[in-house]
Order: structure tokens, then sequence, then C-alpha cells
């Protein structure tokens, strides 16, 4: 029971790592700018705000690995498996009219 869990669980921690790995990266290039906007505008850095912020960061880093990754190796065959994904229908409320 928890090697299954643990094996659904594992899609999910690709992403979630390379979050963690890519988050240093991300949080030195806005450091600068964010403490300079916070200073300027306050007149002190707060650790409260800096915590938010890097944590709201982190999340957003992590929400977009999850979307993005695992990229699939062969895009060709991911499309011929799943047509319906290969070319998506951009009209509004198409969904309803789609045949069951």
């Amino acid at each position: 029971m928890i090697r299954n869990v643990a094996g659904m669980l594992a899609q999910y921690l690709l992403p979630v790592r390379e979050a963690a790995l890519a988050f240093p990266a991300f949080a030195l290039v806005l450091l600068v700018p964010f403490s300079f906007l916070a200073y300027r505008r306050r007149g002190r850095l707060g650790w409260q705000r800096s915590l938010v912020f890097f944590t709201f960061l982190y999340c957003t880093v992590t929400a977009f690995f999850l979307t993005l990754l695992p990229l699939p190796r062969d895009a060709r065959a991911t499309c011929q498996a799943a047509p319906l994904a290969a070319h998506p229908r951009w009209v509004p409320g198409a969904i309803l009219s789609f045949p069951c």
C-alpha cells in the first residue's frame, strides 16, 4: 500500500525537486530589485514582507514547474496517443457539444 502511494506521488516529486533547485537562482535575481524597492518605499526591509514575497515566489515557481514538467520524451507519439490534446478546440463551450 505504501509503495503504491509512493509510486503515485513520484510524478509530483520531479517538478517540486526541480523547483527547489531553481528557486535560489530566481531568488538571487529578484533579491536586489526587491530590496531596493522595499527600502525605498518603507525605509527598511522587514523580514515578514521578505518571507511572504519569497514564499510566494517559491509557490509560483513550483506551480509553473508542476504545469510544465515532466515534458514527454516523444512529442509526436504523445500527440498520436491523445489526438484531442494535439489539436485543442479554442471555442468556448465546445465541450458541451462533444459527442459522448
